[in-house]
């Protein structure tokens, strides 16, 4: 038996002042009588079992003591721990980053998965456990099994990722599954601010909190971005913040394909964050990796990856007789690689644009073509003849070719007369003949350009170098822009490419390397930050997958379970009740031993009554 209110049962000391009340003798009247001859031998006979007697016959004070006794333990709230019915059992096992963290008993998963093999141990012999792993969203493990090697299989391969959670979306799912007699016990640090599922309250719900704070500092943001006009002019944002209740000196260091680029002290204040911007100018790799560099808890959030959606080279074919403005602007590009030719020469095999300059092309086109003053076969555009100094210019502002083009005073001298036919989209206009229009089909984009540049002063103009930007960006869809990107763990990547469907091959950070199928178009096991690569036969991309999130990285435990006391963790008591007594329920005694202890009041009114 158990006693839920203790402290009452100094109430005891009651008893002997009952008993010491008992004790006390009656006066008794004065009687005159003959002689006290035959009293005094019977006084002495008696005299020393006298006190034992009177306890022996007195019930009442027998009754009173009992009632007393039974009265005051009533008020001790006793109860007894029966065996409830046995119930199966939803496991939630929380694999979110904030798991990984280190404190002083080892990481808060190790502690996590003691938790859970003792929910485990504790299962009723006919119940069953379903196991659901709460990460970025929710995983069923296990349906309900009885197994317990099974079972123990499952809690025993339980590791965190680097994943931010939604606790919330595990419990709308555990309660999915479960039956309303089921109970659903959550494996978590309660790194998380606290949970909106009403229906929580009318189910049986055991929350295992694990972890207790520590020391944490994190990116939170990391960010590349071209400064407009310039190339190689570049701005690197980066967000820090510093989540414990010390403030904190590290190093934060930017690596660009594993060349440290800059190293900078950091320091931040208890509970700080800052917006970190940084100039950058040079050549861009890759991969990029920022690294605050400071001994905490939680190691993956030290970093932050960025991958740049670059082409390194272009190869690009020039053919025709000099042209100094477009030779020049072209080689004045870091990624293009030109190979200039006179007409009637030979072509090189591989290239990725061709640009015929007043020169007509001797063979079929594919690819990325652009023809300047003159015409193909293959597109279908007609010339008509000359036209001098074309009227008005119009033209397609809308359109990526032709943005932030200001060509209102442009002057063209001399420019082709040209008929267009199907297929063909006109984007400059003269009123009298197009003078830019492009054409695509299968495998060939075409911009044709109606005018020699020698016979206009579109070279000398600020639009000259704009235009052919908007060029190269229009045949490789803006691939060629300078920007980082990445995605957020647990997050989907696409591992679409170029060419014939075929199996892909996909480099994990983490050192696997999986072949999967192109027809899935996504890969989703992207729960590891890092660098992610996607290959298949020449053609390659690369991928970062990045933590940077707030709410994770601040691994202090925010969630209060109702009805919790703050220092009730680590196991002390677990949600209502122990582990230990996690399979059996409360049943209360106090109204059955005060109703004992009136009938026993009731007894004893009846022998005094009967006595008197």
């Amino acid at each position: 038996m158990n006693l839920g209110n203790p402290g009452v049962l100094w109430l005891l000391f009651l008893l002997p002042l009952i008993i010491i009340l008992h004790l006390v003798r009656k006066k008794r009247p004065t009687v005159v009588v003959s002689s006290l001859l035959f009293w005094e031998q019977v006084v002495r006979e008696d005299s020393s079992r006298l006190l034992f007697r009177r306890f022996r016959r007195n019930l009442p004070l027998l009754f009173q003591l009992l009632a007393v006794t039974l009265l005051i333990l009533s008020l001790a709230d006793p109860f007894l721990l029966l065996p409830q019915e046995e119930k199966n059992v939803v496991l939630i096992l929380d694999t979110t980053a904030s798991m990984k963290a280190g404190e002083r008993g080892g990481a808060r998963f190790e502690e996590a998965r003691r938790r859970a093999l003792a929910v485990l141990a504790d299962l009723g012999k006919s119940s069953r456990m379903l196991v659901i792993e709460a990460g970025s969203k929710p995983r069923l493990k296990s349906s309900f099994i009885k197994d317990r090697i099974a079972l123990r299989g499952i809690i025993n391969e339980y590791t965190p990722t680097d994943e931010a959670g939604d606790m919330s979306a595990a419990l709308v799912t555990a309660l999915a599954f479960a039956r309303e007699d089921d109970q659903i016990v959550v494996v978590t640090d309660g790194a998380y601010d606290n949970l909106e599922v009403p229906a929580l309250k009318k189910r049986d719900v055991r929350f295992e909190l694990v972890g207790e704070g520590g020391r944490n500092s994190a990116i939170t943001q990391f960010q590349f971005r071209q400064t407009y006009g310039s190339h190689e002019q570049f701005e690197v944002l980066i967000t820090a913040a510093n989540f414990s209740l010390q403030p904190i000196e590290a190093h934060l260091e930017l690596f660009m394909d594993q060349s440290l680029i800059f190293d900078q002290p950091l320091s931040l204040g208890a509970g700080e964050e800052k917006d970190l911007i940084f100039p950058y100018s040079g050549i861009i790799g890759e991969r990029a990796e920022v690294f605050l560099d400071y001994d905490d808890d939680l190691e993956v959030d030290n970093h932050g990856y960025a991958v740049f959606s670059t082409i390194k080279e272009i190869q690009v074919l020039l053919v025709g007789e000099d042209n100094i403005f477009l030779r020049s602007l072209l080689e004045s590009y870091p990624r293009v690689v030109l190979t200039q030719i006179k007409e009637g020469q030979k072509y090189p095999i591989h290239n990725d644009i061709m640009i015929f300059d007043g020169a007509a092309p001797p063979f079929a086109l594919k690819g990325n073509v652009v023809l300047i003053n003159t015409l193909a076969v293959d597109v279908p555009i007609r010339l008509l003849g000359q036209v001098r100094a074309p009227g008005e210019l119009k033209w397609r502002k809308s359109h990526p070719l032709m943005s932030s083009l200001e060509l209102t005073d442009l002057n063209i001298f001399q420019a082709q007369s040209v008929a267009s036919g199907k297929g063909v989209e006109t984007l400059l206009d003269s009123g009298s003949t197009p003078l830019v229009s492009l054409y695509e089909e299968d495998g060939l984009k075409v911009i044709h350009i109606g005018f020699d540049f020698r016979k206009s002063d579109f070279p000398l103009r600020v639009a000259f170098p704009v235009f052919w930007g908007n060029i190269f960006n229009w045949f490789y869809s803006g691939e060629l822009a300078e920007s980082s990107s990445h995605i957020q763990t647990g997050e989907p990547l696409p591992v679409k490419l170029a060419g014939k469907p075929g199996e892909i091959t996909v480099q994990r950070p983490d050192g696997r390397v999986e072949i999967v199928e192109e027809q899935n178009i996504f890969y989703t096991d992207t729960r590891t930050a890092g660098f992610y690569r996607i290959e298949k036969e020449s053609k390659s991309k690369s991928f970062a997958v990045n933590l940077l999130n707030h709410n994770e990285s601040d691994i202090n435990p925010r969630y209060q379970e109702p009805g919790r006391a703050e220092g009730e963790r680590k196991g002390k008591v677990s949600g209502l009740q122990s582990t230990a007594i996690a399979d059996k329920a409360p049943r209360s005694l106090w109204k059955f031993a005060a109703l004992l202890a009136l009938l026993l009041l009731l007894a004893e009114w009846y022998f005094w009554v009967r006595e008197s």
